[in-house]
């Protein structure tokens, strides 16, 4: 421990000798995995209809060549938003405002593709890279404040807290690569 010995301040103050805190070293930081290291996932030919509580709203969009569709229902479901396994049907609860349903439509629905298609957990893998699909799609037209009032939202009405580590961002994408090769 080292000791440092004060010789500005008052009469009583100087002289005076106090420990100096030596700095601890912050661990390692992890960074999302970059752009370029990434697979290409991303979302064109977007279609959308919003739902109301009396009809049926539709989303439809390609992600890398696949075709993904959706009918989206308005119910006051167990989850903010859910997927139906056996019928192309995607659930969204009645508290999200209208304005957030359709990157919520679109989450849900590539949770569902990553889950049918390849396997993935949609509880980890599928829900990380959906969310991270999700927000770089979002972004590309609103705002990152728009983004974080979203985020809140949402999490408000699911009544869940945390956010993903990036390191688990890089797993999902590794898992995501291994099950791609895989299917080819």
């Amino acid at each position: 421990m080292r000791w440092f010995t004060r010789t500005r301040g008052s009469k009583r103050q100087i002289g005076k000798r106090f420990p100096v805190v030596e700095k601890k070293k912050l661990p390692q930081r992890f960074s999302i995995p970059r752009p370029r290291a990434r697979p290409p996932l991303s979302i064109s030919n977007v279609t959308y209809e919003p739902a109301t509580q009396e009809k049926d709203g539709f989303i439809s969009f390609r992600l890398n060549g696949a075709n993904i569709s959706n009918k989206i229902k308005i119910a006051d479901t167990a989850r903010v938003g859910q997927f139906d396994l056996f019928t192309p049907t995607v659930y969204v609860h009645s508290n999200i405002p209208s304005k957030y349903q359709k990157a919520l439509a679109q989450h849900e629905s590539l949770e569902a593709y990553f889950r049918k298609r390849f396997g993935l957990n949609e509880e980890a893998e599928g829900h990380i890279l959906a969310e991270d699909i999700e927000r770089r799609e979002f972004l590309k037209s609103r705002s990152l404040s728009d983004w974080m009032t979203y985020e809140k939202t949402v999490k408000f009405a699911s009544r869940l807290g945390g956010k993903y580590r990036p390191a688990a961002l890089r797993k999902a994408y590794e898992v995501l690569r291994i099950a791609m090769a895989k299917k080819d």
